[in-house]
């Protein structure tokens, strides 16, 4: 019987985990569901609308400090509905000023782990 803690995304077939490959460690489930969250638009999920930071709401916004603020802000009020078990302990927005590009580097930490980063950057 295969053990793990969730299926890993994208979904890849896997004899060796069962059908599908899976998270082995809560440090990898972590940044997977954190990614969710970021990509995921509030509405989005059938049983929870609310779910989601929506990142693609902000694509074609300038990014003034407002925005950036209402980002942040958002970001925080997800994290701490949706998996309050991480600690963020920084949260950059990085943007590029002559492209309107927004990276965004999250520092965090959960349970049983030390501290994690989680890079979201425009390609």
């Amino acid at each position: 019987m295969a053990s793990g803690i969730s299926v890993q995304l994208p979904l890849t077939v896997n004899q060796r985990d069962g059908f599908y490959t899976l998270n082995q460690t809560l440090k990898q489930s972590v940044a997977q569901n954190l990614k969710m969250l970021f990509y995921t638009t509030p509405g989005e999920r059938a049983m929870d609308i609310n779910f989601g930071i929506g990142l693609r709401r902000y694509l074609f916004e300038p990014l003034t400090d407002v925005v950036k603020d209402k980002l942040r802000n958002r970001i925080s009020k997800q994290i701490s509905t949706y998996m309050p078990f991480v600690r963020i302990n920084a949260l950059e927005l990085i943007a590029s000023p002559d492209s309107n590009l927004l990276g965004i580097k999250l520092r965090y930490s959960s349970p049983g782990s030390r501290a994690q980063v989680l890079r979201l950057t425009p390609r």
